[in-house]
């Protein structure tokens, strides 16, 4: 079975999909962690976070990591925002390109399920 986002994120639950390429990317053994520096409504709440990492070099596919969402909270950059995570747990990997995985352009975010 190919990964996609609605496979990774189960039925009635909601979620933000990020694209990144370890940039900004924090996850410790505990599964805590935060990702980015993202333009989001930062009152939005998830039940879960879908990350799409594509390691440095690769061009194709990506690891996927889904964890709870804890928090939105301001970065360091004004208008953008830092996903706090937990239970942070790598699912899989896909070779889909991140607008086939998230079915929606280039934007490296996005919110599931669609509006």
């Amino acid at each position: 079975m190919t990964l996609d986002l609605e496979s990774v994120v189960p039925a009635k639950l909601t979620a933000v999909a990020v694209f990144t390429r370890d940039l900004l990317l924090e996850v410790a053994p505990d599964g805590n962690g935060s990702s980015g520096n993202w333009v989001i409504d930062p009152t939005a709440r998830f039940d879960r976070v879908v990350i799409y990492n594509r390691r440095t070099g690769d061009r194709r596919g990506a690891e996927i990591i889904v964890a709870q969402h804890i928090e939105t909270i301001p970065s360091a950059t004004p208008g953008r925002y830092v996903i706090k995570f937990r239970r942070a747990k790598p699912v899989g990997t896909t070779e889909l390109s991140w607008p086939n995985f998230a079915r929606t352009g280039t934007n490296p975010i996005r919110t599931w399920p669609p509006n």
